[in-house]
């Protein structure tokens, strides 16, 4: 399980999500879930930060 971080929204939650890559060149935060399938890309701008702990309450 992922969340990732936006700076205008609430927290998106990626329950499936089994891993993530950031291409550094255009900043595209893609995240993966089984067998390396796409399940969510954000563009530069639109997260914050990744993470794979849920945010404290």
């Amino acid at each position: 399980m992922f969340i990732v971080m936006h700076s205008d929204s609430e927290p998106t939650i990626l329950h499936d999500a089994k891993g993530y890559r950031v291409n550094k060149e255009t900043g595209l935060l893609t995240v993966w879930g089984r067998h390396f399938q796409t399940i969510a890309a954000y563009p530069k701008g639109t997260w914050e930060y990744v993470s794979e702990k849920a945010p404290e309450q």
